[in-house]
C-alpha cells in the first residue's frame, strides 16, 4: 500500500478526469488539514494509489476510480446520451479535441476522427518502394537493406523511449510487440494487444494505416510507402535513417556511433548502424545465402552504373511508381 503523508497544513489530492465537450480537466478535492494520508485500493492483484483511474469504459462514459480504499464509479455526463473516447488513460467527452499532435483528433460517436490537415510545423520523412528515402531535411538517398531499422528514435541506444522502426507488413494487419492487430474499419481506437491497451491511436486513411501516439510521432503506412511526421517538440531529439531533426542538412548521415558520414546517394555504413538490436545477428537475413553487408566503405556508382540502375528501376518499378500518386510528394490532407 502506498502511503504519502502530507507535509503542508493544507493538502490537495488531484484526480484527472475529462469534461464533456471540452477535454481533460483536473479536479482538486480538499482532503483536510494535517497529515491524513489516503488509502490505496486493491485492483487486479495490485495496489493502486488514491485518486488513480483503474478502468475506463468509453461507451458508457464511465471511470472506476480509487477513492480512499474503495473503487467507485465516476460518470462523465449522461451515459445514455453521450459517447466518450479514451486516450492515454483519460476519457474525453463527445466533441472534445485532442490537440498538441501533428493532426487534431476529435471525439465523435464513431470514435476518434482526424480533423484538418497535418501541422505545417511537423517535420516529414518518408521511405517508398525499394527503397528510396527522404530525410527530415529533404535529402534523398537509396538504401536496399534488409531486416528491421530505426527510422527515427529519441536517443542513440537500442532501447529508446520513443521511435519508429521500419519492417513493412500487410497494411491493415499489424504486429504490435509480436501480437496481431487489425485496424478498425471506422474511426480511430487505441491499439489493444496481449490484453494491454497501448496509448497509440490507429485508423484507416483510404488504403493506408495511420498511427499516432503520445510520443507525438505520427506514421502513415501504405502499400509502397511509409511516411512519418515528427512534432516540433522533438527538435534536436531524433536520429535514425530519417537523419537528425535539427534543421541542419550537412549531418543527415549521422550514425548511431555519432559519426557523421559524407552526403551521397548510395550508402552502406550509415544505414547499417541503425539496425535494431534484434536484427544485428545475420541469421535474421531473408536471403540465407547472401554475404554479410559491407560496412567498411561507401559505394559510389559511375555514370554507366547509374544509367544501368535507372533503366532497371524504370523496367521493374515504373508501373508501380506511376500508379502511386504520392511516390514523390508527401500528402498533407487526411
Amino acid at each position: 500500500m502506498s502511503m504519502r503523508p502530507c507535509v503542508l497544513l493544507l493538502a490537495f489530492q488531484t484526480l484527472a478526469v475529462a469534461h464533456h465537450g471540452v477535454g481533460p480537466v483536473v479536479i482538486s478535492a480538499n482532503i483536510g488539514i494535517g497529515p491524513r494520508p489516503q488509502a490505496g485500493c486493491c485492483f487486479n492483484d495490485t495496489v493502486v494509489d488514491h485518486g488513480q483511474v483503474v478502468f475506463n469504459l468509453p461507451s458508457k462514459c464511465l471511470q472506476l476510480v480509487c477513492n480512499n480504499g474503495k473503487i467507485l464509479p465516476h460518470f462523465l455526463g449522461d451515459p445514455d446520451t453521450n459517447h466518450c473516447c479514451e486516450f492515454d488513460g483519460l476519457l474525453y467527452g463527445e466533441g472534445a479535441e485532442l490537440s498538441g499532435h501533428c493532426v487534431v483528433m476529435q471525439c465523435t460517436r464513431k470514435g476518434w476522427l482526424p480533423r484538418g490537415n497535418i501541422d505545417d510545423c511537423c517535420k516529414h520523412c518518408c521511405i517508398h518502394d525499394d527503397s528510396h528515402f527522404f530525410t527530415f531535411d529533404g535529402h534523398q538517398y537509396d538504401w536496399h537493406g534488409y531486416s528491421n531499422y530505426s527510422m527515427a528514435q529519441t536517443d542513440m541506444t537500442y532501447d529508446p523511449e520513443a521511435g519508429v522502426f521500419s519492417d513493412l507488413e500487410p497494411v491493415f494487419n499489424l504486429l504490435v510487440n509480436g501480437d496481431p492487430y487489425t485496424v478498425p474499419v471506422i474511426g480511430a481506437e487505441q491499439v489493444l494487444c496481449s490484453s494491454k491497451v497501448h496509448s497509440v491511436l490507429a485508423w484507416r486513411n483510404g488504403q493506408c494505416t495511420m498511427l499516432l501516439g503520445t510520443s507525438k510521432l505520427m506514421v502513415q503506412h501504405s502499400r509502397h510507402r511509409l511516411d512519418m511526421w515528427a512534432h516540433p517538440t522533438h527538435a534536436d531529439n531524433l536520429d535514425g535513417l530519417c537523419g537528425p531533426f535539427n534543421f541542419y542538412d550537412a549531418d543527415d548521415f549521422t550514425s548511431r556511433q555519432v559519426d557523421v558520414h559524407p552526403l551521397g546517394y548510395f550508402l552502406s555504413t550509415f544505414p547499417h548502424s541503425w539496425r535494431t538490436q534484434d536484427q544485428n545477428d545475420h541469421s535474421f537475413r531473408q536471403c540465407r545465402d547472401c554475404q554479410p553487408p559491407r560496412v567498411d566503405r561507401l559505394y559510389r556508382a559511375d555514370e554507366r552504373q547509374l544509367a544501368k540502375y535507372r533503366s532497371m528501376c524504370e523496367k521493374y518499378l515504373g508501373s508501380i511508381i506511376d500508379q502511386n500518386t504520392r511516390a514523390h510528394h508527401g500528402t498533407k490532407a487526411l
